[in-house]
């Protein structure tokens, strides 16, 4: 008489053990962002996804872009309401005092400088506007809403109404990437203008001063036209 099993054959043939695969899973992630930082074997993949996700991420963004223009026009409209009735009584009061607004000579004063600043440089730069900061925490990063089809390149300087802010790193069909003079791995060349001393500023992280290059034993020297 045959004896019938007592545990019935497993349903499914097993593979490996779970820490065998999450062994196997990482060395392969490891080897690949080895390959990726060493090599950049992975940077057209990386183009190309970017691309692709493109229309994704702005239909993601499309929503919470548009709750904030709804939200900024009737925030606007209650706040001009209350300016016109503040200004109304401000102006039957003191007229004069009306004329020189601090809001609107803040206002004058910031469009001033960047009209200053488009005159400055002229057809030699690109105005672009900010998209959204990076979400790595780590690093000093945002992206802007031009690239390749307005003819930007990795490496060009960002500057401001107040100076050199960033460096375009990596440019996109639609976009690009700057990384702030704040980050902890970019480095800027700079040159006091009084004593013709060149050095190295180091950025030093989010809510810290960029260090000298004397910080990191970088050797300063005079230029050629000071000695």
């Amino acid at each position: 008489m045959r004896h019938i099993p007592v545990e019935p054959p497993a349903f499914f043939p097993r593979g490996p053990s779970p820490i065998a695969r999450l062994a196997f899973f990482g060395l392969v992630s490891i080897a690949l962002l080895f390959v990726d930082t060493r090599y950049h074997y992975l940077e057209g993949i990386r183009r190309v996804v970017v691309v692709i996700l493109y229309p994704l991420q702005r239909a993601a963004q499309l929503p919470g872009e548009t709750l904030s223009e709804v939200g900024s026009y009737f925030a606007s409209l209650n706040t001009l309401n209350e300016d016109n009735a503040a200004l109304k009584r401000l102006l039957v009061e003191r007229s004069a005092t009306a004329q020189t607004y601090p809001a609107a000579q803040q206002e004058n004063a910031r469009l001033r400088t960047l009209l200053d600043l488009g005159t400055r440089y002229g057809a030699a730069a690109t105005a672009v506007e900010v998209l959204y900061t990076s979400r790595d925490p780590f690093a000093q990063k945002l992206f802007v809403g031009k690239g390749l089809e307005a003819d930007l390149q990795p490496g060009e300087a960002v500057i401001d109404a107040d100076g050199v802010v960033g460096q375009v790193t990596r440019v996109f069909p639609h976009m690009a990437e700057v990384t702030l003079v704040t980050d902890k791995d970019h480095a800027v060349p700079v040159k006091v203008q009084r004593s013709g001393v060149r050095s190295v500023l180091y950025g030093a992280a989010q809510g810290m001063r960029p260090s000298c290059g004397s910080w990191r034993r970088a050797r300063t020297y005079r230029s050629a036209t000071s000695s």
